[in-house]
Parts: C-alpha cells; structure tokens; sequence
C-alpha cells in the first residue's frame, strides 16, 4: 500500500484557519435564532472530527502503528500524542475497530447526524441481537436505531436499543424476554465492576470513590437528595423562603450560612417567647437557599447528609456485629461532662461532645472508664430508649423538638432531657426527639438550650 505524506497546506491546517475565522464570530451579537444554529452546526462539526478521528484509529490499528513505534498498543501510542487518559484511548480504539462493518452507522456518523456515543450504543446493541437473525434483518434494526440516533440523546437511545427487536415487528414476548436478557446481563457486569475505595487524610476526613449498580447508585441519590431537599416553608418562616430540611445531619448539615438572634431554625426573623433566644450560626450551607448572597454548597450538603445516613445505618443484623460497630473509649467524667477527646477502637480520636451525643444513639458501644482506666460499662444497658418508646413517642411527636425546626420525626434521635450521664430516666417524660444537628447542638457547650412553654427547645449560643 502506498503510503502518502500530508500535502504543504493539509486539510487539518485548513480546519484550523477556519476555526481562526469562526472564533471572530462574537456569539452574544447573534439572534436567539442564530445562536440555535450555530450550536448545531458546531455539535456537528464536532461529531465529524470524532468520527474522523476515530478512522485514523482504525487505520493505525491496522497497520500495526503503535507497534512500529514501540508502544505496547494503539491505545497507549494514541494516549501518548494527544495527552489523552489511556483509557479514554482504549475505548475508542475499541469503537473505531467495531465501526468496520457497520455502513449506516459510519455513514451517519462520517455526517454529523449522530456522535460515536450514538455509535456505540448502537454498534453494542447489534452484537447482542439474538441468534437466527437475516443479514436483512440485522442491517434494518441498525437502521431503525440511526434514525432514532438522529433525534434522542444517547440516554435515551440506550433505553431503546434495549428493545430493538420492535423494528422487526417481532411479538411482545420476544420483545420483552430479550430485553430482560440485556438488563439482567448489564447487572451482572456492573456488579462485577462494583468498587468502593476510601482514604484516610490525616486531616479529620476520608476520601472515597465509588463505582455502584445502577439501581443503587440511583437509590442513593434519591436518598441523599431527599435529605437535603428545601424543607416545607416553616410556619415562622413568613418570607417564604423555607429551610432546609434534608441535610440537616452531621456537623449541622442542615445549618444556615449565619444567623443572628431572633432568627427562628428556618432563618427567618420570629415573634413570639422562643423565638428572641433561638441562634443559628452553625455556618453551614443550608440547602435549598441563598443567603448573604452566596449559593447553597450542594456537593458539600450532599456530603453531610451521606455521613448523617452512614450515623444512622443498622447494623444488629450484621455478623459478626462488632466488626460494624465503632467503639469509644471515654473517661465517665467525659461522659458527664467534662471537656477531653475520646477515642476510637480505629486508633482516631473524637471530640467529648461528639462522643456523647453518639452514647445516645445505637451505632455505638461506649466503654466508660473510671479513675483507673477500669471498665465501668460496655454496652447499652437501659441507656437506650426502645423501639417500643419511640413508637409510643411518635404520638406525641411530628418533628424534632427543637422551636421551629421541621426535621421529621423519623429521622431524628431521642435524647435525654435529663442527661444519661446524670441519672436521667429512660422513659417517656425525659425522652426529646432531636435532629441530628440540633442533637449535636445539646451536647455542644458552645451551646445552651432551655424548654418552652410549648415544649420546645430552643438554643443559644454562649457568649
């Protein structure tokens, strides 16, 4: 085969003198119309030099390269010359050699119409059609799927190349079984491709990364949405701006930008006994608002609400049980008060108000020590209130307790009004349901909270 050098002025040189023009184009001077048109021209004219791009790949594939270059692969000698991830690189090398055969998607393709992720659903969905089928048939259900290609994102198309046999007015069952067949294929692989990843810091936090089925990367975000979701508009709340309802867990997830006095849990300037006495200046994002002219940290309420779900996971049907509990080591004057860091059985260390806020609750074995580092308590005793408790609460109960706060029920703790650590009851009358945050507030010295009239607990800040 002949092999050509690129001519003095090459076609690449004459895309980019073109580009040199179109980059003196100002777009805010064109009409609403004109702007549409020129971001479908470009969505094209970017499709068409993927597609190019992705025959140059073929090409170097066959004719062995990378190879004759000394690099291990097409992939690796692509990633190389166009400082692109390796594994960007592999998949499109992967794609251009599948394209081969594939006319109407290349053609397509070659014009614009459709972008290689088109291509590649439709490429995978003609590899996974059943066996028995014609060439005649084949080539009409990828024709069916570019023309779908033409008019749906990739999302969408992806959906309906599931169901690819309805190009061939095949019966419903047929339909139906071969999809199933796909779905059940795709979970099998992402569970194969599950992954979860988490370092340690050394400065007070974690960084994961995971990889989920599809089902429970969507539950979760249903989940951790929910939670940071702005709140119903609170009945103080007369600007209407509501509060946020979801976050509101770990280290005050749910908090605002800034509070002052007078300022009810929603924000809002309040009338009325507890309200003069209410502070919220926890400084975190509240989600669902803007305040003092910034914009709600999503990915950091997202955060906090994902520790608040992790706090409250059960782990009583796990085995062996202690390897899913965390247990703390705290001196018994910590526990009743006194300001000293407690420590993890992870080697970690946390803080007197963060332990004793979490001997309130079920995900954690406190081991109380005395003067002499003796055990003093393992376990929970009658520390913790009981299901039966909680269930007899809710009666009594829609929301935490906390004035003007909207926190369900259901999400929140049950706290002793009268301290465990001093005596308090398990019972009923001393039981206070708390949201994470406002929870993590009463075993906050910075903080002092008194009961209204109403029942309700209001919080100040200490000065």
């Amino acid at each position: 085969m002949a092999v050509h050098p690129l001519p003095s002025i090459s076609p690449t040189q004459e895309v980019h003198a073109a580009l040199d023009g179109l980059s003196r184009l100002d777009p805010g001077g064109l009409s609403p119309d004109g702007q549409s048109q020129l971001l479908v021209d470009l969505k094209r004219i970017e499709s068409r030099v993927r597609a190019y791009k992705l025959k140059v790949l073929n090409a170097a594939e066959k004719a062995n390269t990378a190879r004759k270059s000394g690099h291990a692969d097409t992939a690796s000698w692509a990633a190389k010359h166009t400082n692109d991830d390796g594994r960007d690189t592999s998949r499109q090398t992967k794609l251009a050699t599948r394209l081969s055969d594939r006319g109407p998607t290349q053609r397509a393709l070659d014009d614009g119409d459709i972008s290689p992720d088109h291509a590649e659903i439709i490429v995978g969905a003609g590899e996974r059609l059943p066996d028995g089928l014609t060439t005649t048939e084949r080539a009409r259900v990828e024709e069916d799927l570019v023309d779908k290609a033409k008019h749906m994102p990739p999302s969408v198309l992806r959906q309906r190349a599931r169901r690819q046999l309805e190009a061939l007015k095949k019966d419903r069952e047929s339909i139906d079984a071969h999809e199933e067949g796909q779905i059940a294929d795709e979970e099998q692989q992402a569970r194969a491709h599950t992954r979860l990843t988490i370092r340690d810091n050394h400065d007070g936090t974690v960084t994961g990364h995971f990889t989920l089925p599809v089902f429970h990367g969507h539950l979760l975000r249903k989940i951790i949405h929910t939670m940071t979701a702005p709140r119903r508009t609170s009945r103080n709340d007369t600007n209407g701006t509501g509060g946020a309802g979801g976050a509101g867990g770990a280290g005050g997830a749910a908090g605002h930008f800034g509070g002052s006095k007078g300022a009810d849990a929603s924000g809002s300037q309040s009338s009325g006994e507890a309200g003069s006495v209410v502070e919220d200046l926890s400084g975190l994002p509240d989600p669902g608002r803007v305040a003092q002219g910034r914009r709600t940290d999503w990915a950091n309420a997202h955060g906090l609400a994902l520790a608040e779900l992790i706090e409250h996971l059960p782990t009583d049907h796990l085995s062996p049980k202690t390897a899913a509990t965390i247990v703390v080591t705290l001196d018994e004057q910590v526990l009743r008060g006194r300001i000293a860091a407690a420590g993890l059985d992870t080697g970690e260390k946390i803080s007197a108000a963060h332990a004793r806020q979490l001997a309130c609750n079920s995900g954690l074995v406190p081991l109380v020590l005395g003067g002499q580092s003796q055990p003093l308590d393992l376990g929970r005793g009658n520390r913790l209130f009981t299901e039966s408790q909680r269930t007899a609460l809710a009666t009594q109960h829609t929301a935490c307790a906390a004035y003007g706060c909207q926190r369900p029920y259901a999400w929140c703790e049950l706290h002793h009004a009268i301290p465990w650590s001093e005596h308090g009851p398990t019972n009923l009358d001393n039981a206070v349901p708390l949201c994470h945050r406002h929870h993590r507030m009463a075993h906050d010295d910075n903080y002092h909270h008194t009961r209204t009239p109403a029942g309700e607990y209001a919080f100040i800040m200490r000065h």
